[in-house]
């Protein structure tokens, strides 16, 4: 099998031992402890517990390592004699042991110590002493458990010296040591095996005596014989049976789960079945498998889990992995053979052990189920059974599902196109935060036990199908399984189900393949084609580009689509009333205004979140926002320039709902809330690939930056705009001149040595210079604030957390102050940007400040 690059892998579980699988479906109290994981005799301590036989501790723990004490195990056995009920016992006046009623931790237990001994199922361990807190070995839980069944201490030398090797010589013959071979009989028993040995003994047939008058030397003497019992201890003190078979239907009513088991077969081979129900947990995973059912009556359940005496196989696969043709299907290097002829062959049937159908037609195999490939997708998960522990698959169990799109989903009703119309909500499982427009699994109510039709959201992945080769299809790179006809040069959002493409979105590739030119060179490379820089894909780039009808060499700042042909790139300028794909319609727009755009004669749109939107801006920059950002420009007004703005909206869209735009904001800047500045802390090193690396500090974070492009004329303390692309670089711009009077950045020189803060308040600050008056400028919610220590030299120290603005220090000379400030300006007198020196005072040049106004007289 190749390695399809995808995270759901489409093998769902590898081959599983039913010996590792015993989990007992548990119908009432107890099991799913906190450490379930470490428990080993899993299907022991989950039935002792769904008997009422042990608990867990109360943090939710069973602790199966920790060894279990004379105390604890008496009341495990009063509680096991009596049925599961907690009994009603005494305790006598005077207590047969010293160390019992008058001990911490161990008076609880009196009543039971006394029951046991008693019943002489305990003794003491001398000098009128119990040890409750004391430990118990296997050879001490094989005579309790022995005496419970009816064996007869004295008669059967479970006293004296030797008593130990006859307990555990009739202990080995009744089973209490099955599933401990190799157990140290004589070492600290742990809560794990002891728990197993009481599971053991109610399975054992219980015993009793028969006493026969024999003559011996002339006299009469009554000699017991020992005779076993039809019965179990389970069977006689909690009324249970256990039974075996195979779960062939599940299914569920208001009481609850059922569940049916065929035992076997009669006579003229017609099966056995066992019907149990009102099951709080749903068993629909043992279908098909061979399972243990300890039950009372019908419906009063203990649990159902699988047979950890047959060790079949499991195996967990998709339909379309499986070459029916074939008796052997191999996965991860194991073979696993069948019992018919070919995997064809094998019974199937659906998650509840019904027949699948077609219409009125049975599909009694696996040879007809693939051949109905509408609602058995090659993506279908399929369990293959073996059930009868001879390692030949017996049946195959597969789950039906269908693939569509949300169209319609309100609290009330869902509709998924093609696969179900105007479903009521509560009737169905669906995940989280379910939305219109999503992809979606579906498995109807008719394959899930509880009736609830299960409804997934489909993962995915866009590009463009680059290769193929039977039954799969290579997306940028990686390799899927197909359920679906997909051919090459496909492009588009592929959607994908235990690995498979199961759908497909051609109209996500329309936006993806939507991109900028800004600007494309006149020179043909060797290949006769020319270099273009475009933004497209969350990053600025060079590519390489073929003249078309509708962008030639030289062309600059257009909004395109395009093709891809062996790593050339084919661009087709995009113009109002445009189809792209059959899918978008383009409009030219003129203005932003509160979260939406208009066209010149205002026509509005709104913006999707999702919406990819290529913005130029200060003239000679660029950036790629989502809409997202563009409307969280919030209550600004931006009038766009030129005529070259453009939006994408999706035909039939009756919100018209952006999916895509280009915007051109000419020489204004970019609202602050999209904004992100940094400032240069490092020196800048030259790299590989004409890239440039240094770090930048935001005022919040220290980035390890790598540029896109070189950094030529960039130096260190230098504030700049960043933008993050999808390759993990940056494109860098410095922050430069614009506007004219007073309201500008002139740049951020070596010593940022340009501005003084002359006063403020927590929301307004008043700056100025020696060549501009002094201002108040306004500290909004979207105003960046970036603190630093020019003076210093470690990272951490120039990197100033946590700074307060402050005014600027006065230099020696009479009304002049030390520069200590930098900013830039968002829009009127609010700052986008204001970086403030903290070691104000020993920052070289100095503004004179006289009246303020006059400030730019000054040094």
């Amino acid at each position: 099998m190749e390695d399809k690059g995808f995270p759901q892998k489409k093998v769902l579980s590898l081959v599983l031992c039913v010996a590792v699988m015993l989990s007992v479906m548990v119908m009432g109290a107890g099991a799913a402890f906190s450490d379930q994981d470490k428990i080993e005799n899993t299907e022991a301590v989950d039935a002792c517990s769904v008997l009422n036989i042990i608990g867990g501790y109360p943090d939710g723990s069973y602790k199966p390592e920790g060894n279990i004490k004379r105390s604890e195990i008496t009341k495990m056995i009063c509680v096991a004699l009596n049925g599961g009920e907690e009994p009603t016992l005494g305790t006598p006046a005077n207590p047969t042991f010293s160390d019992v009623r008058n001990t911490p931790n161990a008076a609880w237990a009196e009543k039971y110590i006394e029951s046991c001994v008693s019943q002489g199922i305990v003794s003491g361990v001398g000098g009128g002493r119990f040890s409750p807190n004391g430990n118990v070995t296997a050879s001490q839980l094989s005579k309790m458990l022995l005496v419970s069944l009816g064996y007869d201490s004295d008669i059967e030398g479970y006293t004296g010296n030797a008593w130990d090797m006859n307990v555990n010589v009739r202990a080995t013959q009744v089973g209490l040591y099955k599933g401990l071979e190799g157990v140290d009989v004589s070492a600290a028993l742990t809560r794990d095996n002891a728990a197993q040995m009481v599971w053991n003994a109610l399975q054992a047939k219980e015993v009793k005596y028969e006493y026969t008058l024999v003559s011996e030397n002339g006299q009469l003497v009554s000699k017991p014989t020992l005779v076993e019992k039809d019965i179990t201890l389970l069977e006689d003190k909690y009324d249970a049976t256990i039974t075996t078979g195979v779960v062939t239907n599940v299914d569920y009513n208001s009481k609850g789960y059922t569940v049916q088991i065929q035992t076997g077969v009669d006579k003229t081979n017609q099966p056995i079945y066992v019907n149990l129900s009102k099951l709080t947990n749903d068993p629909t995973d043992l279908v098909g498998k061979s399972v243990k059912a300890m039950y009372k009556d019908a419906d009063e359940v203990y649990g159902i889990y699988v047979n950890a005496e047959n060790t079949a196989t499991v195996v967990e696969t998709t339909l379309g992995d499986l070459d029916l043709s074939k008796s052997e299907y191999k996965l991860d290097g194991v073979t696993y053979k069948v019992k018919t002829g070919d995997f064809g062959a094998v019974k199937a049937v659906d998650t509840l052990g019904n027949v699948l159908k077609k219409g009125s037609s049975n599909l009694e195999d696996l040879d007809a189920v693939k051949t109905d490939g509408n609602n058995f997708s090659k993506a279908s998960k399929v369990v293959l059974i073996d059930n009868t522990g001879d390692e030949k698959i017996d049946i195959a169990v597969v789950t039906p599902v269908a693939f569509g799109e949300i169209t319609y989903l309100n609290a009330k009703n869902i509709t998924v196109k093609g696969v179900m119309t105007n479903a009521k909500v509560e009737d169905c499982d669906i995940y989280k935060d379910a939305a219109k427009g999503d992809r979606v699994a579906v498995v109807k109510d008719t394959y899930v036990a509880d009736d609830s039709t299960v409804i997934t959201k489909l993962d995915s992945v866009s590009g463009k199908v680059d290769a193929t080769k039977d039954g799969e299809a290579r997306i940028d790179g990686t390799w899927y399984d197909t359920a679906i006809e997909v051919t090459l040069d496909d492009k588009g959002e592929f959607f994908l189900y235990n690995g498979y493409i199961v759908d497909v979105d051609a109209t996500g590739g329309s936006i993806a393949d939507v991109a900028y030119l800004i600007s494309s060179g006149t020179s043909m490379d060797v290949d006769g084609n020319y270099q273009a820089k475009v933004m497209m894909n969350g990053e600025t780039k060079l590519v390489s580009m073929k003249k078309t009808d509708s962008v030639d060499a030289g062309n600059k700042e257009v909004y395109v689509t395009y093709e891809i042909d062996d790593g050339v790139y084919e661009f087709t300028k995009i113009t109002a009333g445009n189809i792209l794909n059959d899918e978008y319609t383009a409009a030219a727009v003129a203005s932003y205004k509160d979260g939406r755009i208009y066209t010149s004669d205002n026509g509005e749109y709104l913006i999707d979140d999702d919406a990819v939107v290529y913005v130029k801006y200060n003239t000679d920059k660029y950036a790629i926002l989502s809409g997202k950002d563009v409307a969280g420009w919030g209550d600004k007004e931006k009038t766009f320039t030129g005529s070259d703005s453009m939006v994408l909206v999706e035909k039939g869209d009756s919100m018209k709902k952006i999916q895509g735009a280009f915007i051109n904001l000419g020489s204004d800047k970019m609202p602050a809330s999209t904004v992100s500045y940094g400032l240069i802390v490092s020196d800048i090193v030259d790299a590989s690939d004409n890239k440039s690396e240094f770090t930048l500090w935001n005022g919040s974070e220290q980035i390890e930056v790598v540029t896109s492009s070189n950094m030529e004329g960039i130096k260190k303390f230098q504030a700049v705009e960043y933008v993050k692309n999808s390759d993990d670089t940056y494109d860098i711009d410095a922050v430069s001149v614009y506007g004219g009077g007073c309201d500008h950045m002139a740049g951020v020189t070596e010593k940022l040595d340009q501005y003084s803060i002359l006063s403020h308040t927590s929301n307004v600050v008043q700056l100025g210079n020696g060549n501009y008056a002094a201002k108040n400028y306004n500290i909004t919610k979207d105003t960046q604030i970036i603190y630093v220590d020019t003076s210093a030299s470690e990272l951490d120290a120039i990197c100033v957390n946590g700074g307060t603005i402050s005014d600027a220090a006065p230099a020696k000379e009479n009304n002049a102050y030390y520069r200590n400030a930098s900013f830039v300006i968002d829009e009127g007198s609010d700052l986008a940007l204001l970086i403030v020196l903290t070691n104000t005072g020993t920052t070289s040049g100095t503004i004179g400040s006289g009246d303020h106004a006059d400030a730019h007289k000054g040094a």
